[in-house]
């Protein structure tokens, strides 16, 4: 599979030939970006552009400059200017070379949603609310929520767990199960390998591939008094 055929198969919910691998922002193919031009990365950038299979982050905001060496999309949403509410705006349309949107207004809209006062509170636009809404509405008989089953959710999460257990081994190949199929259920119906320790028991796995680290009791207190100062001023 190509990158493109390998991300596609992984949203669409299907089998690739393996997981595929994005080192987030560091994108292989970004001109504008210091890590492409500065001598220091260059055996990582070169990594990354052979073995990965990049995803292009882009807003219209923020670096759209982007765009002039990775890839045109159509439509995108601001979600670091929450503040300006534009986590909730569509932009439509992208620069095809770096400044080209100079002097040219973007199209945009938002999007109406089911419930506005009742989501505005939640995560991710508000579309956390909608999760939840939609949940509890199959619990209650709705046939007609907007869900998704037990083995669409499997297929977004044993990708990253069979990641860590390869990484764990080494970052040697793995397959990933179809828990579709009775047969294979079977094989993983008493795995309980993980890393927490009241479920995992002589299964436990290591938090980290580099084993299980020691933390100053001194950094949790840290944390919890940054954590009651930001409460004390809300």
């Amino acid at each position: 599979m190509t990158s493109r055929e390998r991300l596609l198969a992984a949203l669409r919910g299907r089998m690739p030939d393996r997981a595929p691998v994005s080192c987030y922002e560091l994108v292989g193919f970004d001109t504008h970006n210091f890590c492409n031009y500065e001598p220091s990365y260059q055996p990582l950038m070169d990594t990354i552009r052979e073995k990965t299979d990049c995803i292009c982050m882009w807003n219209p905001g923020s670096n759209a400059r982007l765009l002039g060496s990775a890839f045109i999309p159509d439509m995108e949403s601001a979600r670091e200017d929450t503040e300006k509410e534009d986590v909730r705006t569509l932009y439509v349309n992208a620069d095809a070379y770096s400044g080209e949107y100079a002097g040219r207004p973007v199209q945009a809209y938002q999007p109406e949603t089911a419930f506005p006062q009742l989501d505005k509170g939640f995560g991710h636009g508000g579309s956390d609310y909608y999760s939840m809404y939609n949940f509890v509405q199959k619990i209650l008989g709705d046939p007609d929520a907007d869900i998704i089953d037990v083995y669409e959710a499997l297929d977004m999460f044993l990708p990253g767990l069979f990641a860590y257990r390869s990484a764990l081994r080494g970052s040697i190949p793995m397959e990933i199960p179809n828990l579709r199929d009775r047969a294979v259920r079977e094989l993983y119906r008493n795995d309980t390998a993980c890393a927490d320790p009241k479920v995992a028991g002589d299964q436990l796995l290591p938090p980290s591939i580099k084993g299980t680290p020691v933390i100053d009791p001194g950094v949790y207190a840290a944390i919890r008094k940054k954590w009651e100062d930001k409460q004390n001023k809300q």
